[in-house]
């Protein structure tokens, strides 16, 4: 896997990739877990893949092989830090 950074998936957010099985189908899962869902399509998993970030405040992500990652969708929470008092 590539090393997390700002255009790579962190952990928590969900990522949606196409395996090379010769079957048609999307597979969803938190990022560095096992597989949890599989799509028939690309536009049902990517659906499911926002509505999970969304909800969870994380960022949704699509791969093909597992190295480059797009990401399709921002919902991840920042955290800034508060200035020190003087």
């Amino acid at each position: 896997m590539s090393t997390p950074n700002a255009d790579n998936p962190r952990a928590g957010d969900i990522v949606v990739y196409k395996p090379t099985a010769p079957a048609e189908r999307y597979v969803l899962s938190v990022f560095r877990h096992a597989s949890q869902l599989v799509f028939r399509t690309h536009d049902e998993a990517m659906r499911d893949a926002t509505a999970f970030a969304t909800k969870d405040h994380v960022d949704a992500w699509y791969t093909e092989d597992g190295q480059m990652y797009q990401r399709m969708a921002m919902h991840r929470l920042q955290r800034h830090r508060m200035p020190a008092a003087d």
